[in-house]
């Protein structure tokens, strides 16, 4: 599912904490970080926050219900 300009990163980690399946960011650039990983987060945060080519991207969800949980915090944006 796309993504762009996430401005509640502490909830969307909170969202991320509560996945049970792997959890991707894939930029547009093609950079994966896994987001399943407390420094993969903080890693996207900073690139979120600091290289505008990052305020978009596409996360991968392996999880159905992590897929639900993320998309229910993405439509709230």
């Amino acid at each position: 599912m796309k993504v762009t300009n996430i401005r509640d990163m502490n909830k969307f980690c909170e969202v991320l904490d509560q996945c049970e399946g792997k959890v991707e960011l894939v930029t547009k650039h093609g950079d994966c970080l896994n987001l399943g990983s407390k420094i993969s987060q903080f890693a996207a945060v900073e690139k979120m926050i600091t290289d505008s080519s990052i305020r978009q991207g596409e996360i991968v969800s392996y999880n159905k219900r992590d897929a639900k949980r993320i998309k229910k915090f993405i439509n709230k944006l």
